[in-house]
């Protein structure tokens, strides 16, 4: 009957907004409207979503703005330029989400850093981990939508603790799933748009989620995540080898490990970082070592990180100063 009514009105296209808050019935409903849709002559169906759209449509995934293009956007609320460091902070947080960029944007004039003397604007540098309220309340809404069980949560904090480089095997074998289930969990998450391609769609998700984390299971799953990384030959984080709270001996095992491996890929500079980690976890002889090897591998790449080594290396046994220098 709809349909019938839709092609009286021709040329006529219907736009229906936000269809992930529909129930499950009313998006089937939607479904079978779009099949019949292109049966009509000069009528068209649009939706948009957050989450993946029913299979009769043909679905675009917005891209996200361009640094120029965040930087307008705000420009455009500001009425005048605003500080590079400011955009750039803003852009490298939202990363092109226009609804972000916006409350970041407001959040952050409200509260002064970015503020105006009359004639420019300027900038002061905001916590590194500051999130406005209401993009808090977005992810938490879409993450809590998904996590209605242990398992999916469980399956939703490993994908946050584990680096990007990760393939899907390792992140199933953390969460200690058998693969239909697994591949069940994947699904919703990718169709609620949480997902995309074995990643989070926006980087705020990773840090919303690894924020809730309690820190018992912070440590367990980083524990069996460095098992499972070290057996398929990926690298970990850093981060990710200090939540599982290893024994100190136990830890500058794996930096070393890990040190050697950059080497053999001739990657120096990684190997510079995961001596200077392993550096800064023992003392005596050992130091020197790994803070003397740090400080010539990065000479090249980080000079302020070599030069940190190096002092390390200077005031460690056995105080080689022909060899530091």
């Amino acid at each position: 009957i709809l349909a019938k009514q839709l092609s009286t009105l021709a040329p006529f296209v219907l736009v229906l907004e936000n269809i992930h808050e529909l129930s499950a019935e009313r998006l089937e409903f939607i479904n079978q409207l779009a099949t019949i849709i292109p049966k009509l002559r000069g009528v068209g169906l649009f939706v948009t979503s957050r989450a993946k759209v029913p299979s009769a449509f043909k679905c675009y995934w917005l891209e996200p703005l361009t640094y120029q293009e965040v930087a307008a956007l705000l420009e455009t609320q500001a009425k005048n330029n605003l500080p590079q460091e400011g955009l750039e902070w803003v852009y490298a947080k939202s990363r092109g989400n226009p609804l972000f960029a916006l409350e970041f944007w407001r959040y952050l004039s409200q509260q002064g850093y970015f503020w105006s003397d009359g004639s420019r604007w300027r900038w002061r540098v905001a916590p590194r981990d500051f999130v406005p309220p209401t993009v808090r309340a977005v992810l938490h809404e879409m993450v809590n939508t998904v996590a209605k069980d242990d398992v999916s949560k469980r399956v939703l904090e490993i994908r946050a603790l584990l680096p990007d480089s990760l393939n899907e095997k390792v992140w199933m074998e953390v969460a200690g799933l058998e693969p239909p289930l697994f591949s069940n969990i994947q699904k919703r998450l990718e169709n609620m748009g949480l997902v995309r391609e074995g990643k989070f769609a926006h980087p705020l998700v990773t840090q919303i989620i690894r924020e809730d984390i309690r820190a018992k299971e912070r440590t367990l799953y980083a524990g069996r995540a460095l098992v499972a990384l070290e057996k398929a030959g990926l690298e970990p984080s850093a981060t990710l080898i200090a939540n599982a709270n290893l024994e100190k001996c136990k830890t500058l095992q794996i930096y070393e490990r890990l040190a050697e491996a950059a080497k053999a890929k001739n990657d120096l500079a990684r190997a510079g970082h995961w001596l200077a980690l392993a550096a800064e976890h023992c003392q005596g002889e050992k130091q020197f070592q790994f803070a003397l090897g740090a400080a010539t591998l990065l000479r090249h790449t980080d000079l302020a990180r070599a030069t940190q080594m190096a002092q390390l290396a200077s005031s460690s046994p056995p105080h080689d100063e022909e060899a530091i220098f």
